[in-house]
């Protein structure tokens, strides 16, 4: 037989098997279903996980987009409230404006009304 491994068969005889081949064991049969049973679940389990992990990312992805469209709404209404306010107060300094010309305004006519009449 070729050099590889050597393995244990019924009776204790010691025997030199080539990489890959087998006794044929019936137990080794059951150990070879576990192992592959094993690999199997192992492979389940990961794509449970893998599933897991897919819904929690998509509920955190969700939750941070809520939690924008929050704080994108309260910062839009903090910006609508200082715009008006900043409108209210132009509006204030229009008129104000308009008054101090007016005023100077008729003081020129006073004044050229008094200065006409000398």
């Amino acid at each position: 037989m070729a050099p590889g491994r050597t393995g244990r068969c019924p009776g204790r005889i010691l025997l030199r098997l080539p990489v890959g081949e087998r006794c044929g064991l019936p137990g080794q049969r059951e150990d070879e279903r576990i192992v592959k049973e094993a690999h199997q679940n192992r492979r389940n389990s990961v794509n449970e996980i893998t599933k897991q992990a897919k819904r929690a990312a998509e509920n955190l992805v969700e939750d941070a987009r809520g939690r924008e469209r929050e704080i994108r709404s309260g910062a839009e209404d903090y910006v609508d409230e200082i715009l008006h306010t900043l409108e209210v107060n132009l509006l204030n300094l229009i008129d104000a404006v308009q008054h101090g010309r007016e005023q100077l305004a008729g003081e020129d006519l006073q004044s050229a009304t008094t200065l006409s009449r000398m």
